[in-house]
């Protein structure tokens, strides 16, 4: 897999950014659209790697063995959220600078934590975990603390995504189906 650009302008046209002997998977482009944020393999496991937006530079911010990937930009452009999956173990969020200092981990609690995705605001994540038994939306502090369920169902939910009023919008799977549902901004109940 590689990575490739489509303009709105020509929607029939894909421009290879990087496409090479690795898998270059997950991109996500900058808030300021400069750069570029993805997982690959190219250095044997996958880790976090930023390029600029043309494909060119690409550096790595991750060494781990384990698998890095699911990266999400903070607002002000300075640091990715991400899931580290290590070789053994659940997978945990972490948030390193996008120069590849200043590595954290955000969740440590039994049951994976997955999925992030950062508030327009940079003050909140949204996240995927286990630790109650299934899959739930949960939001913490952009340092990792005040975590918290922020929704009520027994349904499998995933897909977090902030929309650009703060509102959070996700998917329940059931039966076979699923559905979006929207969070008001500071609100815990869904609004359907």
């Amino acid at each position: 897999p590689g990575i490739y650009q489509v303009r709105s302008s020509t929607p029939d046209t894909m421009t290879p950014l990087l496409v090479d002997s690795a898998a270059n998977i997950q991109a996500v482009a900058s808030p300021d659209r400069t750069r570029i944020a993805f997982s690959s393999n190219r250095a044997g496991s996958f880790d976090l790697w930023v390029m600029d937006a043309d494909g060119r530079n690409p550096h790595r911010l991750t060494t781990d063995p384990g698998i890095e990937g699911e990266p999400a930009w903070t607002p002000d452009g300075t640091r990715i959220i991400y899931t580290t999956s290590p070789k053994t173990g659940l997978p945990q969020l972490a948030s390193i600078r996008v120069d590849g200092t200043d590595n954290r981990a955000l969740t440590a609690l039994p049951g994976g934590n997955h999925s992030a995705d950062v508030s327009p605001d940079g003050a909140s994540i949204a996240f995927v975990s286990t630790r109650g038994g299934h899959s739930g939306i949960y939001v913490m502090a952009l340092d990792g603390s005040v975590q918290r369920r922020t929704t009520k169902g027994s349904d499998r939910e995933s897909i977090p995504r902030y929309l650009s009023n703060g509102d959070l919008a996700y998917v329940t799977e059931r039966g076979g189906g699923s559905r979006v549902h929207r969070i008001a901004a500071g609100a815990v109940q869904p609004v359907t």
